[in-house]
């Protein structure tokens, strides 16, 4: 999948959390002929591979064959903090440019955007 590359080869931990939310923004803007698109932000405390981590997730979802949907999925992971531990914020948006404001003006954007980022994942499945 082109966009799932463009984000692999664009986005690293080393960067900040602003640009990596920029690159996902410009991978929407590039690829912007999909149909029933939808975005969520998301943030907060989960558990995976038994570790606890302070999750931030934009996700780009749309049609594909027949009644599937694609979802791409940017994770972006953080130690748990006695700031983020009970930070819980979720909201779907119908275009990138509104799920990118939510997520960039998020109390969980600003208590991210200095951290050091423990683990990036991108990835897809279908729904």
């Amino acid at each position: 999948m082109k966009t799932l590359k463009f984000l692999n080869a664009n986005i690293n931990p080393n960067m900040s959390l602003l640009s990596i939310i920029d690159t996902f923004g410009r991978m929407c803007r590039t690829d912007a002929d999909c149909k029933d698109e939808m975005f969520l932000f998301e943030s907060g405390a989960q558990v995976r591979n038994s570790e606890k981590i302070f999750l931030f997730s934009i996700v780009r979802q749309f049609s594909c064959d027949g009644d599937e949907l694609m979802q791409l999925h940017l994770d972006v992971s953080y130690r748990i903090n006695e700031k983020n531990k009970n930070i819980s914020e979720c909201s779907w948006h119908e275009n990138y440019g509104n799920m990118i404001q939510a997520a960039l003006f998020s109390k969980s954007f600003e208590l991210c955007k200095n951290c050091g980022i423990i683990k990036i994942d991108i990835w897809a499945d279908k729904t």
